[in-house]
């Protein structure tokens, strides 16, 4: 179902930001503020919806081995503007 591919993409673009967030082993509040507004942005998931999403995220991408799962998630389903837009 097409919600059900929402929440996978979704939780795709959350992991991959967390990953960038946590890539230099210190997570400053700043960049889980903007990891937040930024999905908040992208999704226009409500404020409750998105620290979930991020909680859910971040323990994904702790226990994750690689990325791929991801990004081949992201890169099947979003069109170039979308993955432009998910990198700024």
């Amino acid at each position: 179902p097409p919600q059900d591919l929402d929440a996978v993409l979704r939780l795709a673009s959350a992991v991959l930001i967390a990953e960038v967030v946590r890539s230099d082993l210190d997570v400053d509040p700043r960049e889980r503020d903007a990891m937040r507004a930024a999905l908040h942005d992208k999704f226009g998931l409500p404020d409750e919806d998105v620290q979930a999403l991020v909680e859910h995220a971040e323990q994904t991408a702790r226990d994750s081995n690689d990325l791929y799962t991801f990004t081949s998630q992201v890169n099947a389903q979003f069109a170039t503007p979308q993955k432009l837009q998910l990198l700024e």
